[in-house]
C-alpha cells in the first residue's frame, strides 16, 4: 500500500479480507514483494527495500502482532535490484532474481545463523529471469523468462537442468 507520500510499504489485511489493516512497516524507504514464511514464533517475511541504500535489496522481518516490525534484517546489500524473493519450504533459503550479473538471473542465499550467505547465481544466459519460486518440496524452483515473450521455466534448486514448461 502506497502512503501519502507515495512510499510503498508492507501491511497484514486478515485472512477473511476487510480491516483492519495495519502497518507492518514504515519510513522513507519503499518495501515491495513480501513472502510470508513459517508460522508461530518463527514466522518471517522476505522483501525488496529500499532501506539499505542504492536500489532494491532483500531484508526479512518478523511480524509483531498489529505493530510496526521492529526486528528488520538485511539479506542483501545495495547497489542491485534484488527483487521477488521467494523463502524455500524449510526457511532455509531465499530465492529473488537480481541484476547483479547484468541481466537479470535468478540467485539464492542460504542462512547463516541469525544472517544469510553472499548471493549465489542459479541461472545464466540471456533473457531475464525473476519471480523464483520454489516447490513445495524445495528440490525445483519455477521462473519467469523474458526473451522476445514471456516463458515459465523449472530447474533443480541447485540451478542444475533448466527447462522450458511453456513456449511464451
Amino acid at each position: 500500500v502506497r502512503d501519502a507520500i507515495n512510499l510503498t510499504h508492507l501491511w497484514r489485511v486478515p485472512a477473511s479480507g476487510g480491516i483492519p489493516l495495519t502497518a507492518m512497516t514504515n519510513g522513507a524507504y519503499d518495501d515491495l514483494h513480501p513472502h510470508w514464511w513459517g508460522s508461530g514464533p518463527s514466522q518471517e517475511i522476505a522483501f525488496a527495500t529500499t532501506r539499505g541504500g542504492a536500489c532494491y535489496q532483500i531484508a526479512t522481518l518478523k511480524p509483531n502482532g498489529t505493530l510496526i516490525a521492529t526486528q528488520i534484517t538485511p539479506v542483501t546489500g545495495p547497489g542491485f535490484e534484488d527483487l521477488h524473493p521467494n523463502f524455500s519450504p524449510d526457511g532455509e533459503r531465499i530465492a529473488f532474481s537480481s541484476n547483479r550479473a547484468g541481466t537479470r538471473q535468478i540467485f539464492v542465499v542460504t542462512r547463516q545463523g541469525n544472517g544469510w550467505s553472499a548471493p549465489a547465481q542459479l541461472t545464466t544466459g540471456s533473457g531475464d529471469k525473476t519471480n523464483p519460486a520454489f516447490s513445495p518440496s524445495g528440490l525445483s524452483i519455477a521462473y519467469q523468462r523474458s526473451s522476445g515473450g514471456t516463458s515459465l521455466w523449472i530447474m533443480d534448486a541447485t540451478g542444475t537442468n533448466p527447462r522450458a514448461i511453456t513456449d511464451g
